[in-house]
């Protein structure tokens, strides 16, 4: 008996031992997993450090390329030699990720800026072609000024131009990998709203990386940077929703997506063709140049459904400037113009490489005119507005010593090649004539030097081909 109640308690002493250790088993089961876990937390969590430290050197160090081969980039001023390279560290595409602008003065026109963007999900440099004229030109009224908003949305930029107090406040975006600029002001410098919202951007030599070096100590939080590849991805899709509802058919939206990736421009306006008069009336602005143009001519304008800034050729053919647009001459080529479209609003695109500046008083005033453009309708073979020659000594050699037919009707043949010299007098269309020497004025205007009747003097090279009719 005596065995039996030994054995007993011995069993219950041993179960509880038992449960014992099973619950000290437990405990230090989930102990370890704790820990492990703990463990696992911290690695990811440096792990996610490590990551948040490195997107700042990352842009730090692609910019800092960019900056050592800064010369080979193009800064649409014909390759002159710059006198001084300078970069400036901002904020343009919201607070996670820094850009910089390069800033270039070169020999003789005025300077301008790039700007160099870091993408960190595809770890890659974005590197917008478009170029911004920047400071102060030796001649004719340029000024650009720029700082950085302080909501880091955008640049803001001011724009003074042609000496007449016409000024343009716009705010710069990157979009898609370019440069988007949208007008949000306009009018006489004097009445420009002051905008306490932006600050000075500090320029430093290239020689000087100090810059860089503190950007890339920086870091930012992970969460933020996925959040707004998130904020990107469904304004992406906002917008393409947009532009489904807005731009009409499937195929028109093929086709101006075309254009722009071909690197055309893609206007929204409306055709007008018009008389000397109605330019002046349409501008509300009076001819600088009495008795300077033929009253007759056919102007074929594009006015845009909203001033658009466009980088387009200077007048003298030396480089590219931004400016704000608000109408474009169109060059008609024997005729092929619709001028049923006149009135109408359509979708044109032009090529910025054959657009130009005016560089004198040509009508419109102050407005560009372009030698390439195309309506886009959506069909296959949407109509090509102009395709012009260029005025180059190509064509001046292919004109001189030949004979030529007169398009535009009452044509004035000058004394001297410009518009503004004496008349000696006036042919009507369909008359031919003889040209024996060539003067290139621009890109867009070449003077032929004709006989006529026994008379000699100059006609405009437009007068022949078609664009004046």
């Amino acid at each position: 008996m005596e065995e039996i109640i030994m054995l007993f308690f011995r069993s219950k002493k041993f179960v509880k031992f038992s449960l014992v250790l099973l619950i000290a088993t437990f405990s230090l089961t989930i102990v370890g997993c704790s820990a492990k876990k703990q463990t696992e937390n911290k690695a990811v969590q440096k792990k996610e450090s490590v990551k948040e430290e490195t997107v700042n050197e990352k842009s730090a160090k692609l910019y800092n390329e960019v900056l050592d081969k800064i010369t080979t980039y193009d800064f649409d001023d014909n390759g002159e030699t710059g006198r001084e390279y300078k970069y400036a560290i901002v904020k343009m595409d919201g607070n996670d990720i820094s850009q910089m602008l390069v800033y270039k003065k070169p020999e003789s026109i005025v300077g301008r800026f790039r700007v160099f963007s870091y993408d960190p999900k595809g770890d890659k440099l974005i590197e917008p072609i478009e170029v911004i004229g920047y400071g102060v030109a030796g001649a004719g009224g340029f000024r650009g000024e720029v700082r950085t908003n302080d909501d880091a949305m955008g640049l803001y930029y001011e724009e003074l131009t042609s000496g007449t107090g016409d000024s343009v406040v716009m705010n710069i975006k990157i979009k898609d990998n370019s440069l988007n600029t949208e007008t949000v002001w306009e009018g006489k410098y004097d009445n420009m709203p002051s905008n306490e919202n932006t600050k000075e951007i500090k320029w430093v030599d290239i020689s000087d990386r100090s810059e860089l070096s503190k950007l890339a100590e920086k870091t930012i939080e992970a969460k933020a940077l996925e959040s707004k590849a998130v904020s990107n991805t469904s304004d992406k899709s906002k917008d393409g929703d947009n532009s489904k509802t807005t731009s009409g058919s499937n195929k028109l939206n093929e086709q101006i997506a075309a254009e722009e990736k071909s690197g055309r421009v893609v206007l929204d306006g409306t055709i007008k063709v018009l008389t000397y008069d109605g330019v002046l009336e349409l501008q509300g602005k009076s001819d600088p140049n009495s008795g300077g143009f033929v009253t007759d001519e056919k102007y074929i304008i594009f006015v845009l459904s909203k001033p658009q800034s466009l980088n387009i050729k200077t007048g003298d053919n030396r480089g590219k400037r931004s400016g704000l647009v608000k109408m474009i001459r169109l060059s008609a080529s024997n005729g092929n113009v619709n001028y049923n479209e006149s009135g109408k609003n359509i979708k044109i695109s032009i090529d910025t490489d054959d657009t130009y500046w005016p560089s004198d008083t040509s009508l419109p005033l102050g407005e560009p005119g372009t030698s390439s453009a195309k309506i886009l309708d959506g069909s296959t073979n949407s109509q090509a507005v102009i395709k012009v020659e260029p005025a180059n000594e190509e064509l001046a050699k292919k004109v001189k010593n030949t004979n030529q037919t007169v398009k535009a009707k009452n044509t004035n043949m000058r004394e001297k090649p410009s518009k503004n010299s004496a008349i000696v007098r006036t042919l009507l269309s369909g008359t031919t004539v003889y040209v024996i020497d060539t003067y290139i004025e621009s890109p867009e205007r070449m003077w032929c030097k004709i006989n006529y009747d026994g008379a000699t003097g100059w006609i405009s090279y437009n007068t022949i081909n078609g664009s004046i009719k």
